[in-house]
């Protein structure tokens, strides 16, 4: 798999050992500071309601869902994802 400076080493050693229809949890951190993060973090949610994924979030700027390898690297793209990890 190509590397996304956005997904964490350890994430991507993962989707390497995965099947492409398996799920993996990860964390989505949001970009922004207490000015902006909540409109990134609307963005992220926006995105998995669009895919039909059920996520929890966790702190103001984080989100916890299981996604498939497609999710993750569509999710990279989204100017409003300032990191994804493993959980």
């Amino acid at each position: 798999m190509l590397r996304n400076p956005l997904i964490s080493a350890s994430l991507g050693a993962l989707l390497d050992k995965q099947n492409e229809n398996e799920t993996v949890d990860v964390i989505v951190i949001a970009k922004g500071d207490a000015m902006d993060v909540y409109a990134h973090v609307f963005n992220i949610e926006a995105y998995f309601k669009d895919k039909n994924v059920k996520y929890n979030q966790e702190m103001g700027n984080s989100l916890i869902a299981s996604l498939t390898i497609e999710q993750i690297y569509e999710l990279s793209e989204l100017r409003s994802v300032e990191y994804i990890d493993a959980c």
